[in-house]
Order: structure tokens, then C-alpha cells, then sequence
């Protein structure tokens, strides 16, 4: 999650709030070895990159958040706002895997 932040949502949206016009490709994670990852850590490190995400937004002015564009390879072109749904999504579908999860359990 914590890695995803990074280098997804903060880095686009400093993208955009700078008026780069960025492309973006699929972010993609397969090959990732999680193994020996403490959940705990992870969620603390995510909880202040997502605090930080937000942060900026709220520094961005309003047409930064808007107008500002970048074309992604999936979701076509995107703005401030989209990044942030697009963060909110991605933690719905984390919430929804751990259900999953500890369903088995």
C-alpha cells in the first residue's frame, strides 16, 4: 500500500500540481515480493503518505486540482481529483482483499 503511494499518488500529483501534462502507464506491482512484511508497519507508513497526499492537495490551488491534466494509459486523462478517487478506490479494494482475508481465518 505505502509503495503505492509513493510512487503513484504523490508522484502524479506533484506531476500535475507542477502543469508536466505526464503520461502515466498501468501501475503494476506484479513480481513484488511482500513476503516478510509486517502489516502493521505497512499501514503506518501508508497512513503518513496518504496524510501527506492529502496535505498537498489541500496546498494546490483550485485550478491545480482541476485544470491541470495528465493522460493515464487505462483511465485516459486525468486530473487532480482523479488521482485522489483513484487512491480512495485502491484502499477499497485493500479493505475488501483484507475481508477476504480474515474471512478465511
Amino acid at each position: 500500500m505505502h509503495q503505492v503511494e509513493i510512487d503513484c499518488h504523490l508522484a502524479r500529483l506533484k506531476q500535475l500540481s507542477e502543469n508536466a501534462k505526464p503520461t502515466y502507464a498501468y501501475y503494476n506491482n506484479d513480481g513484488w515480493e511482500f513476503e516478510g512484511m509486517a502489516l502493521a508497519e505497512t499501514v503506518a507508513k501508508w497512513t503518513v503518505l496518504r496524510q501527506t497526499l492529502l496535505d498537498n492537495a489541500v496546498a494546490m490551488r483550485e485550478d491545480q486540482m482541476t485544470l491541470f491534466t495528465g493522460q493515464h494509459a487505462y483511465f485516459g486523462e486525468v486530473n487532480g481529483m482523479n488521482i485522489l478517487r483513484m487512491a480512495a478506490h485502491h484502499d477499497v479494494e485493500h479493505i475488501r482483499d483484507l475481508r477476504l482475508l480474515i474471512a478465511q481465518l
